[in-house]
């Protein structure tokens, strides 16, 4: 650990340095002379925001945690668990719909952030794109009964069934929901976020304001059905900050849409938030099914996180609703089961990354749920790691403290590489352009850049 905090402070300081280079250049370079606007400017951004971003890690400790699973697997449940706050919506039926990033913070607020007008319609694009429409159209010229029409086609068309068979009930249910509420969305896109205090997420209220954002359900019908609302599909994030999450002030957690959502738009949320975390934590519903399915597999075993390393290497899997087995001992076979089936059979997480449990179990216990009924379950029937949180935050932790560390060293060495072969290649386009003589102070920041490059040795 000694060690490590040398390397963190070397790391720091060199992230620190190519941040200042990069300010110089763009500051002599405004115009985009040298540095181009287009791809050479954008990928001078990109690079920028990497290195600030692995630099914030390295500076506050921040440790970002994806709870990741199925549809109704509790992975609110779990996330709640974790923070010991009923901040997540939870609902039988499926209740996720967009990001959820929960931290820290000096007052209880949640912030609602909505894409833009251009950023929601390149998506909507895009998913017309993925099911093959074949004409130029967009979210705002775009009707429904057009979209219909055209759905109609693909299905009894002999020749387009498997695009039928692959966006039936995804995509295309995609579109058909946000064509159909599109002028409850058209107002949410750009607007400025929404803010609501702790009441809207810690009241018995199911159905309130802010959890619509989330959710999509307003209230119930008269035969008990969910009335749902297109709101989330507007949704670019939700951010909490927590006043209850003052111990673990280092903590991120993020609660994403379920592998198996219908929703194009949140799948790649998903993913990319896979990508982006320190570590992942896989909810199965270890009680009722202890196989893992091809979606969860398909995710974690072909992807890789920004820097390269393997989702399995930063995943743990947590077998939860171990309560719903039927008795104890196949409450302990299903747990075996799923254990060799993520450390042997599929290979996507470590032994002693493999808990067991019950969120619910857990939240009832310290009175955030009312009644036993899980708690007792787990207590009856002597399972080891009890319900199963404690033991979770155990190895998160020895992750945290040990594991965690080397993930971040490879992200501070690649940031850092790649900043220098960025900046090799600026100066030599610096040197063999004539046109660079036009901008004095911008060749004197290169210069100085050159020379700045031992920080990279």
């Amino acid at each position: 650990m000694e060690n490590w905090n040398e390397e963190q402070q070397k790391f720091i300081a060199k992230l620190e340095e190519t941040k200042s280079i990069f300010d110089e250049i763009l500051t002599k370079d405004p115009d985009g002379m040298v540095i181009e606007h287009g791809e050479q400017r954008a990928k001078l951004d990109s690079l920028k925001k990497s290195n600030d971003r692995v630099l914030t890690k390295l500076k506050t400790r921040e440790f970002t945690v994806a709870i990741v699973g199925l549809e109704k697997a509790g992975k609110s449940t779990l996330g709640n668990a974790l923070i010991k706050t009923m901040v997540l919506p939870e609902y039988s039926e499926r209740c996720t719909y967009t990001t959820t990033e929960i931290r820290s913070g000096d007052t209880d607020v949640a912030e609602v952030y909505f894409y833009s007008r251009e950023e929601f319609n390149q998506n909507f694009k895009r998913m017309l794109n993925d099911v093959k429409y074949p004409f130029d159209s967009d979210f705002f010229s775009m009707t429904l009964d057009n979209f219909n029409t055209y759905w109609h086609g693909v299905e009894t068309d002999p020749e387009r069934q498997n695009i039928f068979t692959v966006h039936n009930g995804t995509t295309a249910e995609d579109i058909k929901a946000i064509l159909e509420g599109k002028q409850k969305l058209i107002p949410l896109l750009g607007q400025a976020k929404m803010s609501f205090g702790a009441e809207y997420w810690t009241g018995s209220d199911e159905f309130n304001e802010f959890k619509i954002y989330i959710t999509g359900m307003s209230g119930k019908n008269p035969d008990g059905s969910v009335i749902r609302q297109p709101h989330p599909y507007a949704v670019k994030n939700i951010k909490i900050r927590s006043t209850q999450l003052a111990e673990m002030s280092h903590l991120v957690l993020y609660d994403v849409p379920g592998f198996d959502s219908p929703t194009e738009l949140h799948k790649r949320q998903t993913e990319e938030m896979l990508k982006a975390a320190d570590a992942i934590i896989l909810v199965t519903n270890v009680g009722d099914r202890p196989n893992l399915t091809g979606t969860q597999l398909d995710m974690l075993r072909k992807g890789q996180d920004a820097d390269g390393i393997k989702l399995s290497a930063k995943c743990f899997v947590f077998g939860n609703k171990i309560d719903r087995a039927v008795d104890s001992q196949t409450a302990r076979n299903n747990f075996a089961a799923l254990k060799n089936e993520s450390v042997n059979k599929y290979q996507i997480a470590l032994d002693n990354h493999v808990v067991c449990g019950s969120a619910r179990a857990f939240l009832e216990k310290i009175g955030l749920i009312e009644g036993n009924v899980a708690s007792s379950i787990i207590d009856e029937w002597g399972l080891s790691g009890g319900d199963g949180l404690s033991l979770l935050q155990e190895k998160m932790q020895q992750y945290y403290d040990n594991d965690r560390f080397e993930v971040l060293r490879r992200r501070a060495e690649k940031t850092i590489a790649d900043a220098k072969n960025f900046l090799d290649e600026i100066l030599a386009t610096a040197k063999s352009q004539p046109r660079v003589t036009h901008s004095q102070y911008f060749m004197q920041a290169a210069l100085e850049a050159k020379d700045n490059l031992k920080i990279f040795k």
